[in-house]
C-alpha cells in the first residue's frame, strides 16, 4: 500500500483514484499516479479506476495505460 493510498481517502471504499476517475479530471488523475496510486485496486464493488472514467475519453486512456504497464 502506497503512502497514497494510507493517508488520502475519502472513506475506506471510495480511493482518490476513483473519485477523479468518475469526474474525468486528467490533470488529478495523473499526479495520483505519480505519487503512487494504484490504477489496478479496485473497489467495494469491484471496480478499478478506469471503469469508473467513460468509454473514449482521456481519462480512461490515461488509466489504462497506467493499468497495462503494471
Amino acid at each position: 500500500m502506497s503512502a497514497l493510498d494510507r493517508h488520502l481517502y475519502f472513506s475506506p471504499h471510495i480511493q482518490p483514484l476513483h473519485h477523479a476517475a468518475r469526474g474525468e479530471h486528467e490533470d488529478v488523475i495523473g499526479l495520483l499516479l505519480a505519487a503512487g496510486a494504484s490504477p489496478t485496486k479496485t473497489n467495494l464493488y469491484g471496480k478499478a479506476p478506469s471503469e469508473l472514467a467513460d468509454p473514449n475519453t482521456e481519462a480512461r486512456r490515461i488509466l489504462e495505460a497506467a493499468a497495462n504497464a503494471m
